[in-house]
């Protein structure tokens, strides 16, 4: 199965600046949306910079992770 505990892209993070349980780790594959993106000036909105199907984003644009558990199931998963 596609479950984050198998996938080479689950990691601990140590950039984070916080401690989190152990069966918690960041998800290194979906980014911000404003690191997937750039603008386009004609069209007078973003347009993507890479394949990504997710992203995450807090109010601020200034940092934003997905945590999740061993069992979460995603379509961007990738082989160890």
């Amino acid at each position: 199965m596609n479950n984050c505990k198998n996938c080479k892209h689950w990691a601990f993070d140590e950039d984070s600046g916080y401690q989190k349980p152990e069966e918690i780790k960041k998800c290194k594959r979906i980014k911000m949306f404003w690191d997937s993106t750039d603008w386009d000036e004609k069209r007078d909105s973003r347009i993507f910079l890479d394949d990504s199907k997710a992203f995450v984003q807090d109010a601020s644009d200034y940092y934003a992770e997905l945590l999740t558990k061993s069992e979460f199931y995603c379509n961007m998963w990738e082989s160890k």
